[in-house]
């Protein structure tokens, strides 16, 4: 219900496109490839703006909802796109929500991995690495189900704090993302608490 209303107004014709989702009990992972920032600021403030009504309405309650600003990383290729895909579909896993990702109805692990589309995941769009793990549609989950467990095998369910950091990708894009940024706190100091 929540992922229902949460992309209802999600518009195909946006730019950005929305790659993977996991709802969890207190928040949401997902994925966008971002080619308008100015229109996924507008869409991200919209979609947090509108959530906060439905759930004050929803509760009979009123103020915020959301503590702090969603935590954003922007990822450097394919490889550690997919890793971080894989990472947010074994979230409920690593909660102990369910003991196996097929499992869990609202997470787009199912669609990726067995091809079951939900009504709320109509928006979903698959990122090129998937198109590229086979010639059909059941290759492709075959390919990703093995990708995915032998993620499971590499990493366990281990929390890695990938979205604490701005840059995820290979330790030279990083270092070049990172260079303006430190630059930045040398001259400004760092930000001020409020």
């Amino acid at each position: 219900m929540y992922l229902t209303f949460l992309f209802s107004h999600y518009s195909l014709s946006s730019p950005n496109q929305l790659y993977a989702v996991t709802l969890m009990s207190n928040h949401t992972h997902e994925v966008y490839k971002i080619e308008d920032v100015e229109n996924f600021s507008n869409q991200m403030r919209q979609h947090h703006s509108k959530y906060g009504l439905f759930f004050n309405k929803k509760h009979k309650r009123c103020g915020k909802v959301a503590q702090d600003r969603p935590k954003t990383c922007l990822i450097g290729d394919e490889d550690h796109e997919m890793r971080v895909i894989f990472y947010i579909h074994a979230n409920p896993v690593r909660a102990k929500m369910v003991r196996d990702a097929k499992d869990y109805y609202w997470s787009t692990h199912q669609l990726y991995a067995y091809g079951r589309k939900q009504p709320w995941m109509r928006h979903i769009v698959f990122p090129g690495w998937y198109l590229k793990l086979g010639t059909t549609m059941r290759e492709r989950q075959e390919q990703y189900i093995k990708l995915f467990n032998r993620y499971l095998k590499q990493q366990g369910l281990v929390y890695i704090p990938i979205f604490r950091k701005h840059f995820y990708g290979p330790i030279m894009w990083v270092l070049t993302m990172q260079k303006p940024i430190r630059a930045w706190y040398q001259n400004h100091g760092p930000p001020k608490s409020s």
